[in-house]
């Protein structure tokens, strides 16, 4: 009877430690699924973010190749326009020179010449 009653007290004891650590397991992987829920979320968060970072990045590469397109093209009608104004400047040159020989000719047949 004793040693029976000694096994039952062994017994219980090591009942009491296994239902404590599966308690505690219990409760470690609780958190473990807390934790895991978690990571989840911000994975899920930092993909959504990773997303809007490339559609952002997209539409500036988008505005970088049209502004470079209308910078290129109004390069292009300033060098047009230089160009013409300097045949605009020079055609009035031309014009004064004519206008002076005109007025030197005018002069001469007046005196005689």
């Amino acid at each position: 009877l004793q040693a029976d009653d000694e096994t039952r007290a062994r017994l219980a004891s090591t009942r009491d430690e296994l239902e404590a650590r599966s308690a505690a397991l219990v409760e470690a992987r609780d958190n473990e699924l807390s934790r895991l829920a978690t990571l989840e979320s911000s994975a899920a968060e930092a993909r959504a973010e990773m997303a809007a970072s490339k559609e952002r990045e997209k539409a500036l590469e988008n505005e970088k190749r049209k502004s470079r397109a209308k910078q290129e093209h109004l390069t292009n009608k300033i060098e047009e326009l230089s160009g013409k104004l300097r045949e605009a400047k020079a055609d009035r040159k031309e014009s004064e020179r004519e206008t002076r020989a005109l007025e030197a000719i005018t002069a001469m047949k007046r005196r005689g010449c």
